[in-house]
């Protein structure tokens, strides 16, 4: 690099050096102030997190217990409306919605609703659910279908039936038990064709299973009586 050349290169960089000098102390109060304010936030998500967040979520943990072991006994009615001393499910999540816990006890609360008959609770609640979870994708689509085949809304229950099967394809458990329930309501709903490639597909993916046992012989039926 020339003499000349250098001499400004070193020139421009002095009055960068000094701009750059200039503006930190003119704003040197409004720089503290943002640095103290991005300071005070991570402080605050830290705290909020240790002492409120955490105890809370370990709080409705605890509190869930006693309409879990309802549930596990089928004593529906009581998992989700309580006891009168412990919390039910209905409970939980009206206290502690924003907890992983409350999201979990949507779940317990819809499958509880659907097994006491309350259809459109079940639906809400169980629509409500959120999880990246497969299976408990599975059984969430799989119950709003239960629930919406009671109610007699067949379009609605077939198309969480496919949903069910859907979230979770290569579930041996899940995947059989609603592809035949799938199967059923497109007969219910006229859809002998759809029907029975589901039935088709239940056999192919899964032949040992009771559901593929049972579709051959329901298979055999639907396609003499076409």
């Amino acid at each position: 690099m020339a003499k000349k050349e250098t001499d400004k290169f070193y020139e421009a960089e002095q009055i960068v050096e000094a701009k750059t000098r200039n503006f930190l102390e003119r704003n040197s109060k409004i720089i503290a102030g943002s640095t103290i304010a991005i300071l005070v936030l991570v402080i605050l998500g830290y705290g909020y997190k240790q002492l409120i967040s955490t105890p809370k979520e370990n709080k409705a943990q605890t509190q869930m217990i006693r309409a879990q072991q309802y549930f596990e006994k089928d004593s529906f009615n009581l998992a989700l409306n309580g006891d009168g001393v412990a919390l039910g499910f209905k409970d939980i999540i009206n206290k502690y919605s924003s907890t992983k816990a409350g999201n979990g006890a949507k779940l317990y609360a819809g499958i509880s609703a659907l097994h006491v008959g309350s259809y459109e609770e079940a639906i809400k609640y169980l629509e409500s659910f959120s999880t990246d979870d497969a299976l408990l994708n599975s059984r969430k689509y799989g119950c709003i279908g239960d629930a919406k085949a009671e109610l007699k809304d067949m379009k609605s229950a077939e198309e969480n039936y496919q949903k069910a099967v859907d979230a979770d394809k290569e579930n041996e458990i899940s995947a059989p038990f609603y592809l035949y329930k799938l199967a059923k309501v497109q007969i219910i709903n006229k859809k002998t064709v759809e029907a029975a490639k589901t039935f088709q597909t239940l056999i192919d993916n899964f032949p040992t299973s009771i559901e593929g046992s049972t579709a051959e012989r329901e298979l055999a039926q639907l396609n003499a009586s076409n």
